[in-house]
């Protein structure tokens, strides 16, 4: 519907006037320039709402309670209809000043420079947020994006100042740019201030799993909930950098007095694994975790060390939970290091039942989570197999279970599966479903891993 307002009203009611046109345009020119003058206002009228809905401290967010990815979602659509009316813009524009024949004067002007610097800038944005780009390298995308959107703001600011300095109407947009952008770095730096500089240690559980203990951090074990992580010494040249994580109460892992040494025999497992050490116990309660998978980038530079400084900026909720909770059952569906998102649901409901796959290469983070697994007594393990979801959703509803619960946290395959076979199986009937997904890849843009987010 966005879309569709947006190519109406940059297309419909368009009239020549009956004197001529001031600047000296043709009538088929002064058409090209209306055109030309209205995308340029809607084009910087949608700069402000690209930048809110990009914002991880967008008020919008608290006002909707929606989640992070709706708006990111809203974010990429804003930005290409942003990036089109900006194109046809200088398209039209172009036209009409070839037509008038004096293109080859004006374009040496400055309005005329910092307008094309800002138009291509905004292409180069989008071109450059392809999920080819961010998979390739997040952190090299992430500092050319900021960079690219610094010159679209420059460029715009320039090119009505050099054509109609202080106007007092076009430059308006770009105060609002700032404004939402200065307010959104403002409460980042409140909450890496709330909560101060804390201690991180790193135990590594295999080649590529690393988990990450924070200490001296109490928080509560929300649903859903992710933080933003900076680690300035491990890129002392880049210390703003900061990646998204699901995480989880440290105390929550721990082995209690209940747990059993070796793994539950109601664990299916897709073949016989075998008891795998714990690198390391968890110190303390009062500290939280989180696992990660080493990429290209920061994340690579993660090696076993006893205490290095990190800075926090969070928590940040996820979706909605209240539906969920309300259900009959609740189904878990993790992928990978995805388990992290879930191991405080799996305490928050009555009938829960745990699905997770993980890689033969993650096989350690099964022998870390053993303690926190060992608590849950309904659940299925695969090793080196891929979760049938259509086939686990199918069961709970051949149970009996009238409205299901289902949370999945993993790669966006598995959520893409997931969100395919809840839809298939809502739509025969017999059972009610709520479903919550937390993805973790440049598909989505949403935390719980880093995007590689």
């Amino acid at each position: 519907m966005f879309v569709i307002l947006n190519i109406i009203l940059g297309a419909v009611s368009y009239k020549n006037f009956a004197y001529p046109h001031p600047g000296g345009f043709t009538k088929s020119a002064e058409l090209l320039a209306y055109v030309g003058y209205r995308t340029g206002y809607i084009s910087f009228a949608l700069l402000p709402l690209t930048v809110l809905f990009s914002s991880r401290n967008n008020i919008l967010l608290w006002i909707t309670d929606w989640p992070f990815s709706t708006f990111l979602v809203l974010y990429r659509w804003v930005a290409r209809l942003c990036a089109l009316h900006a194109v046809v813009h200088s398209i039209t524009l172009l036209a009409a000043y070839i037509s008038l024949g004096t293109y080859y004067t004006d374009v040496h002007k400055p309005y005329w420079i910092w307008g094309i610097v800002g138009t291509l800038c905004l292409v180069l944005l989008l071109a450059q947020s392809t999920l080819w780009f961010r998979r390739a390298s997040y952190e090299v995308f992430l500092v050319l994006h900021i960079l690219l959107a610094a010159f679209v703001i420059i460029g715009c600011w320039y090119h009505v100042y050099f054509w109609k300095p202080f106007s007092g109407l076009y430059e308006l947009w770009i105060y609002m740019v700032c404004a939402v952008w200065f307010f959104d770095r403002f409460i980042r730096v409140l909450h890496v201030a709330k909560n101060g500089l804390c201690q991180a240690s790193v135990v590594e559980l295999s080649d590529e799993i690393v988990r990450l203990d924070i200490s001296g951090v109490r928080w509560l074990s929300p649903l859903g909930h992710h933080a933003y992580i900076y680690f300035p010494t491990l890129q002392p040249f880049l210390p703003w950098q900061n990646h998204p994580f699901s995480i989880t109460n440290t105390a929550l892992l721990q082995e209690t007095s209940a747990a059993a040494s070796s793994h539950s025999d109601d664990v299916e497992l897709s073949q016989k694994i075998s008891q795998v050490a714990i690198k390391k116990r968890f110190t303390g309660t009062d500290s939280i975790s989180l696992f990660i998978k080493k990429r290209n980038g920061t994340t690579s530079l993660l090696r076993k060390h006893p205490n290095f400084p990190v800075l926090l900026e969070g928590p940040f909720c996820g979706n909605l939970s209240r539906d969920v909770l309300k259900c009959d059952r609740v189904l878990l569906i993790g992928g990978g290091i995805g388990i992290t998102g879930l191991i405080s649901w799996a305490r928050a409901h009555m009938n829960v039942k745990l699905a997770w796959s993980l890689k033969e290469s993650s096989r350690p983070l099964l022998g870390d989570l053993e303690p926190a697994l060992s608590q849950v007594a309904d659940k299925v393990v695969f090793v080196a197999e891929r979760l049938n979801v259509h086939a686990l959703l199918l069961q709970e509803v051949k149970a009996g279970w009238k409205r299901i619960g289902v949370v999945v946290c993993g790669p966006a395959g598995l959520c893409d599966d997931t969100r395919a076979a809840v839809v298939s199986l809502g739509r025969m009937g017999g059972a009610a479903f709520e479903l919550e997904v937390d993805a973790f890849s440049c598909d989505y843009m949403i935390p719980g891993q880093l995007k590689r987010p």
